[in-house]
């Protein structure tokens, strides 16, 4: 898990979700908003219509967390310092941690 510095607060997610920008992974749909603090913050929402089992649910958001957790270690803070929202996509259940973590490295250091 993540440390809770690097959790958006509650209060920022709708903000971020009606006026934040969207781009688009193989496996997640990232909502984006420029931040003012001094690293990235993110959140994980996984959709009742992506399983309706919440041990299912809760597991691909510790997966997503243990995924950025590892590469923020590994890599180091962004340098674009954005609030990121991953809404996972349907197709996600099929895929393993290793995949999850290649997709958001792709996106995040990619760009």
């Amino acid at each position: 898990m993540i440390a809770k510095k690097y959790r958006i607060p509650s209060n920022r997610i709708a903000l971020i979700k009606a006026k934040g920008g969207e781009s688009l992974t193989q496996l997640f749909i990232v909502r984006h908003m420029d931040s003012k603090e001094e690293y990235s913050r993110y959140c994980v929402i996984v959709s009742l219509k992506i399983s309706k089992k919440a041990v299912e649910r809760n597991q691909l958001k510790r997966q997503t967390f243990e995924a950025i957790r590892t590469l923020i270690k590994e890599k180091g803070e962004l340098k674009n310092i954005k609030d990121l929202i991953f809404i996972p996509k349907k197709q996600i259940l099929n895929k393993n941690f290793q995949e999850i973590k290649d997709d958001i490295n792709q996106f995040l250091w990619k760009n």
